[in-house]
């Protein structure tokens, strides 16, 4: 997914019409740990066959991305999928805390950048629904695919291109309730991210988030997680990336940028809680879903010694958390 045109000829494989020439050049570009020619390349290579393949592209145009479009089923089953995870969160919210966000009031989803299928299951469930994105904070462009979604389905759902850290052009008191999946953990200036939330939402309203913590066997997501369990925490900045110079060469520029400017590293769940409590919200909802038992097998006192020592701030806890579900209400 860091390799725009790497991950259209992948997917162009699995719809199974690569020409055979193309598909030689996509297999020699994996190696067993990292790629094996240089993203430059790559992206040359894709430029020169695209127009064969523009049926099933979104755009021919560079810096989107998200290149192919989804099939039809695909987008109705990642839709379906997000629709029966909110209408459990939402029968949490009311039957639990007694909290009830009606049909056609006003959410809010911080990052769409992936094809807005989270927010265009909101808007099933009955919501006005907005989305904000800026792209992992300006590290690449936010793709087209939500609007082309959108314009299939008939959706009326709305996207902004935005940053949550800074003032926004949302009216303040605007909206019930303030969404986000798999986001936080890529906002480096959360407390300014909570603020911001804290101006738009309406008194009493409520935030939901989950995120994926840094601290978990792939907290750093993808270019950011070396080729050993908790690679990401037991090295420093500089052997991160003599590692990455060394072993994936190829995928330095964009991996260098990724783990200085992709992802936070400072927020441990007793942090992030007294974050959430010193901007305003009142934590009425907290659920820590943890790894598996062949995961937790592999932690080990030197493990555990590597990490603290480039992280002393972070608990035992917070090695076993692969995600956070929070809901926090405006007070």
């Amino acid at each position: 997914m860091f390799f725009p045109e790497l991950l259209a000829f992948h997917k162009l494989s699995l719809m199974n019409v690569l020409r055979d020439t193309d598909l030689k050049f996509f297999q020699s570009c994996i190696g067993k740990k990292t790629i094996e020619i240089h993203p430059d390349e790559i992206n040359k290579q894709y430029r020169k066959v695209a127009s064969s393949y523009s049926k099933h592209l979104i755009s021919l145009e560079e810096n989107d991305p998200i290149l192919v479009i989804p099939t039809d089923n695909e987008n109705k089953t990642r839709i379906n999928s997000f629709y029966r995870r909110y209408k459990s969160t939402f029968d949490i919210l009311k039957n639990n805390l007694q909290l009830d966000i009606v049909k056609n009031d006003k959410i809010l989803e911080i990052g769409y950048e992936s094809g807005g299928h989270s927010l265009f299951a909101l808007e099933k469930l009955g919501f006005h629904v907005t989305g904000i994105d800026n792209g992992y904070s300006g590290l690449r462009s936010v793709s087209l695919l939500p609007e082309k979604i959108k314009k299939s389905i008939q959706s009326n759902a709305q996207f902004v291109i935005g940053d949550i850290t800074k003032k926004t052009s949302f009216n303040s008191e605007n909206f019930s309730a303030i969404n986000s999946i798999a986001v936080l953990e890529h906002i480096l200036d959360l407390p300014s991210a909570f603020q911001e939330m804290y101006r738009i939402l309406k008194p009493g309203g409520i935030i939901i988030h989950s995120y994926d913590p840094y601290f978990h066997p792939a907290g750093g997501h993808g270019l950011g997680v070396l080729d050993m369990p908790w690679g990401h925490l037991q090295v420093s900045p500089d052997e991160y990336e003599r590692y990455i110079k060394e072993f994936r060469p190829f995928e330095i520029d964009q991996a260098i940028n990724w783990y200085k400017n992709g992802v936070h590293k400072k927020y441990p769940k007793r942090l992030m809680m007294q974050l959430v409590l010193d901007s305003g919200f009142k934590i009425l909802f907290w659920n820590t879903r943890k790894i598996n038992k062949h995961q937790r097998s592999r932690i080990g006192n030197g493990l555990m010694r590597n990490v603290f020592k480039n992280y002393p701030e972070i608990s035992f806890d917070d090695l076993l958390a692969c995600e956070h579900t929070f809901i926090a209400q405006k007070i």
